[in-house]
């Protein structure tokens, strides 16, 4: 219902600050399977992940640019430090992780490009 995910967002919002890696990825992988908008929501998580992205798993970076990529939230600092936190430790990542990171990028690169085209 509404009155649930909004009530998780504003609440989330509040203590992301103990909220660990996968608590994060996971929060803003749940809005965006569902196409739930929730900009607030992504902004704050943004801002709490990446400082710590050095900690995140596999499985929390790729969630992570998934969440983002899917939700079409921009957040080009986070993707950014994603990137390069996830490229030296690629064979770490299982094949579902490789998929997800891989298609977050994909589609990220396909909205830019489309955004592009319609500037010129």
């Amino acid at each position: 219902s509404e009155e649930v995910w909004d009530g998780v967002a504003a609440a989330a919002g509040a203590s992301l600050s103990e909220c660990n890696s996968l608590e994060l990825s996971t929060t803003v992988w749940a809005y965006a399977r569902v196409s739930r908008p929730a900009p607030a929501l992504f902004d704050s998580v943004a801002a709490e992940s990446e400082p710590r992205i050095g900690s995140f798993s596999p499985q929390s970076l790729a969630n992570t640019a998934w969440a983002f990529a899917a939700a079409r939230h921009r957040a080009p600092s986070l993707l950014t430090a994603v990137a390069a936190e996830s490229a030296p430790r690629l064979q770490a990542f299982k094949p579902l992780e490789l998929a997800n990171l891989s298609w977050a990028y994909s589609a990220l690169e396909a909205e830019q490009a489309s955004t592009d085209y319609r500037m010129n």
